[in-house]
């Protein structure tokens, strides 16, 4: 058996266990234009998340809000590419972790694409499974504490500005 089967046997069985209440859990969301790769990582990620699933970039920028706490991204799309879609993402909020998620690893020189995107992370299409999993719940731990700092910092805002009694 391999790891990416065994994975998928986890999800599968997890999927099986898990309670129908979705509200609770921290959501991500996929931007893929690869049907059967979008279906994939919903499959996969919706056992312990909320996932959002979008076939374009422009559908992506338009889904997200301020409790997504990864966006797993494609970087080859027609129309726009996952960097660009990453520079859109980065304008509007630019502590959201992105991490891309390709087949075409020689689109761009890692390090360049380290620098110039600042991804949370790179995982290539067809690797390593269980590396995507571990980032996107790295991420998932990691914004959701930001999250949970901005809502407390708005009620402290609002407290204080608040008449006193």
């Amino acid at each position: 058996m391999t790891a990416r089967s065994s994975s998928l046997e986890n999800a599968l069985a997890s999927r099986l266990q898990r309670s129908d209440s979705t509200r609770d859990r921290p959501a991500i969301l996929v931007i893929d234009d690869d049907k059967a790769s979008r279906d994939s990582l919903v499959f996969v990620f919706s056992d312990q998340y909320q996932v959002t699933a979008c076939s374009s970039a422009k559908e992506g920028l338009e889904a997200i809000h301020d409790d997504i706490c990864a966006i797993i991204l494609d970087v080859r799309m027609p129309e726009q590419d996952g960097f660009s879609a990453c520079e859109a993402i980065r304008r509007k909020h630019p502590d959201m972790p992105v991490i891309f998620y390709s087949a075409y690893q020689n689109v761009k020189d890692p390090i360049d694409i380290i620098n110039d995107y600042h991804p949370f992370g790179y995982v290539v299409k067809g690797g390593s499974l269980q590396k995507l999993i571990q980032s996107v719940g790295l991420a998932v731990k990691l914004q959701s504490i930001v999250i949970q700092n901005r809502k407390l910092l708005r009620r402290l805002q609002a407290a204080k500005s608040a008449p006193a009694e």
